[in-house]
């Protein structure tokens, strides 16, 4: 039992911990090449562009996603991809952002308190953000198909 707990727990860390990316950029020069490596860790924010009308529906009812997200698997929560809102909450729709946060402010906790309690998730979430996020700051989140769970946050 000692021995399954260990490898779980360690399967887990490794799950869950930053990837590291490299990226070359080559540079010819008339009689060399000079090679120019950078480290960069992966702070797992989403890289397409938000889709407005999705983010508005998640923050809106924050409590559809907290079962799923409370029940997730560690698979999923290798899946974990976290998202800053600000772009639409300072844009063209951010009045229909802030309606959206002021309709699902009731059923946030709910949320949050899902995050928080389903620790695969919850470590997720901080090795995928920089600087680390908590359930706290999170105000919608979405459950894809194929696991993924995206979860949505604001600063201000």
């Amino acid at each position: 039992m000692k021995l399954t707990t260990l490898s779980t727990l360690a399967a887990l860390t490794l799950a869950v911990a930053p990837a590291v990316a490299f990226a070359q950029d080559t540079t010819k020069t008339k009689d060399s090449v000079s090679v120019k490596t950078t480290t960069k860790t992966s702070t797992g924010d989403v890289a397409a562009p938000l889709n407005s009308a999705t983010v508005i529906a998640a923050i809106s009812a924050p409590a559809a996603a907290a079962d799923q997200i409370k029940n997730a698997s560690v698979a999923s929560a290798m899946k974990v991809q976290v998202a800053d809102v600000s772009p639409i909450a300072m844009g063209a729709d951010a009045k229909s952002f802030n309606e959206a946060r002021e309709k699902g402010k009731a059923d946030l906790p709910k949320l949050q308190s899902a995050i928080a309690s389903n620790l695969a998730v919850s470590a997720a979430l901080k090795a995928a953000s920089t600087p680390a996020l908590t359930a706290a700051d999170i105000l919608g989140a979405t459950v894809g198909t194929d696991g993924t769970i995206t979860l949505y946050y604001h600063r201000m």
